[in-house]
């Protein structure tokens, strides 16, 4: 094993959960956190010192991290402003440093600020204090930057900071005072051997500011937390030890006991007592607090029969594949978990239903194996298409939350396996976060209830934040995806609003993390695309492998919105005034190019396979029967020559047309929005495959499937749809709707009439204008919501549009599009950003027209 892999290892064996054994309260707070294995989060050191997502070291090290540490809205009813931490809500879940989500917190006068993990498992917030060299982390190299060098807490260097006497109610050690006015001490035995915090506890000033989209006002809360002279906050267990690698600079409890800073909050009336985590595939979510969730969301009961409180909740049924089993037991909701761990009978019951149901050859494990997962199951090299069991939990009370990530898929040497995420435990069961995937989970302190409703976590009227992709999006079992559009609600922290967005302020979570998102899709390993929606009936999950290599080949492809910042920074502004340019000279290249980059994002992922030409007998995918009417190709080709000789070999042609697609929506008068960049080229581009493209005549079962398969929801599906308040389309695509539609109409009943003789004017029997058709909605070069309406007035082109009235959901969401422009362009830009982050290229193209 080479010193790289060895060293990986060491980092991946840290600390995730860290549930305190012992040791030791109505506005709403909000920030964000990021999966490890974020692309920004990667960041905080080389990419090349960190394990394959999807490799074997990657789920082996995350089972032995867990297995060391397992054991650790309606909005405010006061309706006071919303308040997060000074340096904004935005927050990263740092593989390097133990897996945990980190945040910059401000704590002190004057205000220092403290890079600190965030942990559900455990109560007491606590800093290193006052402390020497070699007992603190004074620092952390940000890869190709500088250190970032860390604070220091000292209460002596604080005009704000006091020490807790060993006579106040809040110190539970009082029995080892000397006296009442000495310092109280504390101690947090962690249940990973041999990690603790030890310290004294002090009160001083937690600087955060109203994040309403209005003004900033600061806000100060007393708080009280540990003074960590020294920590020995580390493994000494049989593996190597990294001194302080796990929250060297500080640690956030959020667990149930008065310690605990949700806890101070709600006491001193700072904001509700219940708080939520939303998780996605990549680790992207969000924390807030005075979050209560919404009338609409599954509960439960939490449990509180330990002298230590802890999130625990009972489930009563669980459901494979359809296959029901009744059997009640307990287990512990922890953010702080990768994976699930249950124990017998639980784990037997899931397990073998599982394998019983499973259509794939079981992997037979061999002793070079070391698979962190009993029920593997092996994927074949041309295998495309891969179901599984669906798993369903009902808790007491009788909601039920379907596990919406329950396998892990793994790369091995000559191939691949995909396995129940699930591992068994000897003591307590753990709902981990690949349970948790696609949910917003509430932590309801006042009302002792657990909820959950299925969230991408970006779908949020006053959210900056760029939609994630989907838990079905992933490769491996945890997920990915990420940040970033307008915050425009002024009503934020108003009972029944939506949380605040995220913001980040922080020169040194920038430095340490790509600030912007980071769709990431690990290529290199197996790339799967979607599932089937939450809301189908289908017993077993559907995904599509789009690629199968060996680990050892690419590395992971990641996206970022300052990819080209410094090796091509006018990179927008050159692609911008290319399709400008095209534009004035032919008002259809909007619409041209928008639809150009759907239909390449839906074949193999945003490549730009579509730009590639046929060659020899090898047709194309701009040749493929659904291609055809493709036009604009020079756009991209011009914008790529006028790129490459500004930045030659930086660009792809990939991110050239997501960045015309965004542009031709702005300059048809729609909305704008960050892309993120860093995609690749593919070397592929079949035109028998166009064939996987939705067609116009596709009913609505037909489009959900077509969609899930790419990791889109139903939600994605209306949305993108309105793409067609822009362009034209030939008779072809319609023909069947207005002549012979059945045995018993001629002319589509949904139809209007008055439009449908007029498309039979437009397109006669015996046509023979070659370009004959109609515009998408009559004002065809304007992005706006006309489209919906129209599909509510029966005048539409295509079976596919009509469609969208076939389902509660969907027509839903027709008319609430339709009633408002806001509502569709945000889910437009959401679902844009989701779709455009599928990515499987190669290279980086020289020529869009040809591979290197």
């Amino acid at each position: 094993m080479s010193e790289f892999t060895r060293y990986s290892r060491v980092l991946l064996l840290m600390v995730l959960g860290l549930s305190a054994g012992a040791c030791y309260g109505f506005g709403t707070f909000g920030f964000e956190f990021h999966h490890r294995y974020s692309d920004p989060v990667k960041q905080i050191l080389a990419v090349d010192e960190l394990p394959a997502k999807g490799s074997l070291e990657y789920y082996s090290a995350m089972i032995h991290r867990d297995k060391i540490i397992k054991g650790r809205r309606l909005a405010a009813e006061n309706d006071q402003t919303p308040v997060t931490f000074l340096d904004g809500n935005a927050t990263y879940r740092l593989s390097s440093l133990g897996y945990l989500h980190y945040a910059n917190v401000t704590v002190g006068t004057p205000a220092l600020w403290f890079l600190v993990a965030l942990d559900t498992g455990s109560d007491l917030f606590w800093l290193p204090c006052d402390c020497s060299s070699s007992s603190c982390v004074h620092g952390i190299r940000s890869p190709g930057g500088p250190t970032i060098e860390f604070n220091i807490y000292s209460p002596n260097t604080s005009s704000t900071s006091s020490k807790v006497p060993c006579s106040s109610d809040k110190c539970e050690q009082h029995r080892k005072c000397s006296s009442p006015a000495s310092t109280c001490p504390y101690q947090v035995i962690y249940l990973s051997n041999g990690t603790s915090s030890i310290g004294v506890l002090v009160e001083d000033v937690l600087h955060l500011t109203t994040d309403d989209d209005k003004t900033n006002k600061p806000v100060e809360a007393k708080i009280t937390f540990g003074f960590v002279s020294f920590t020995s906050f580390v493994l000494k267990s049989h593996l190597a030890v990294v001194e302080n690698s796990i929250a060297p600079n500080g640690l956030f409890g959020l667990g149930m006991d008065n310690i605990s800073v949700p806890s101070i909050l709600a006491k001193e009336n700072v904001t509700s007592n219940s708080f939520s985590m939303c998780f996605q595939s990549d680790g992207v979510g969000r924390i807030t607090f005075g979050d209560k969730g919404s009338s609409d969301q599954g509960e439960t009961p939490i449990n509180l029969r330990q002298s230590r409180p802890t999130y625990n909740i009972s489930i009563t049924q669980i459901s494979v594949g359809g296959k029901t089993g009744d059997l009640e037991f307990d287990a512990i909701f922890d953010s702080g978990t990768s994976f699930t761990y249950l124990n017998d009978p639980a784990y037997t019951l899931i397990s073998e239903t599982f394998n019983n149901l499973a259509l794939d050859k079981r992997h037979t494990s061999k002793s070079t194996d070391d698979l962190p997962f009993e029920y593997c199951y092996e994927l074949s090299a041309n295998q495309t298409i891969l179901k599984y069991p669906v798993v369903n939990l009902t808790m007491k009370g009788g909601d039920q939350l379907l596990v919406n990530d329950p396998i892990a898929v793994l790369s091995m040497q000559g191939g691949a396996v995909y396995c129940l995420a699930v591992v068994k435990s000897d003591s307590v069961n753990i709902i981990g976060q690949n349970f948790m995937t696609g949910y917003r989970i509430v932590f309801d302190r006042e009302k002792m209830v657990l909820g959950w409703k299925a969230s991408d976590c970006y779908n949020i009227e006053t959210s900056n934040t760029l939609p994630v992709i989907p838990p079905s999006a992933v490769p491996p079992a945890t997920a990915v995806k990420p940040e970033a559009t307008a915050r425009n609600s002024s009503n934020a922290g108003a009972p029944g609003s939506s949380p605040p967005p995220m913001t980040n302020k922080s020169t040194q979570l920038k430095a340490l993390s790509a600030s912007g998102p980071l769709n990431k899709f690990d290529m290199s390993q197996v790339m799967i695309l979607s599932l089937n929606s939450a809301e189908s009936t289908n017993p077993c999950k559907v995904l599509t492998l789009v690629l199968l290599v060996s680990a050892s080949t690419s590395p992971a492809i990641a996206l970022s919105l300052n990819h080209y910042e410094k090796t091509c920074p006018d990179v927008e502004s050159i692609v911008a005034k290319a399709v400008e340019r095209a534009t004035m000279k032919d008002k259809t290249v909007p619409a041209a190019l928008l639809r150009m980059h759907f239909h390449d994002c839906f074949i193999r992922g945003c490549d730009a396979s579509v730009l590639l030409y046929s060659k020899g007998n090898n047709k194309a995918e701009k040749d493929g029967p659904a291609n055809l009417s493709l036009h604009g190709f020079y756009v991209i080709e011009n914008a790529k020559k006028e790129v490459e000789a500004a930045c030659p070999g930086v660009v792809s042609c990939a991110d050239i047309l997501a960045f015309a697609a965004r542009d031709a929506v702005v300059l048809s008068g729609g909305p704008t929005w960050e892309v993120p960049k860093g995609r690749k080229d593919g070397r592929t581009s079949k035109a028998s495959e166009t064939i996987q493209l939705p067609a116009p005549t596709f009913n609505i079962s037909q489009l959900q499937q077509s969609f899930s398969q790419r990791g889109l929801s139903m939600d994605d599906l209306v949305a993108l749809s309105g793409g067609h308040t822009i362009g034209f389309s030939h008779c072809s695509s319609f023909q069947s709707r207005i002549r012979n539609f059945n045995a018993t109409h001629d002319i589509d009943p949904t139809m209007h009439p008055s439009f449908a003789a007029s498309l039979r004017n437009v397109c006669p029997i015996k046509n023979k204008a070659k370009n004959a058709g109609a515009t998408m909605d009559p004002s065809s070069t304007a992005f706006d919501n006309t489209y919906f309406k129209l599909i509510l007035q029966g005048k539409t082109l295509f079976s596919s549009d009509q469609a969208l009235l076939t389902t509660p959901k969907t027509k839903g969401l027709v008319y609430k599009f339709a009633s408002s422009k806001q509502s569709f362009e945000k889910a437009f830009v959401n679902s844009m950003i989701k779709m455009s982050s599928l990515n499987g290229g190669q290279e980086i193209r020289k020529d869009c027209r040809v591979v290197n």
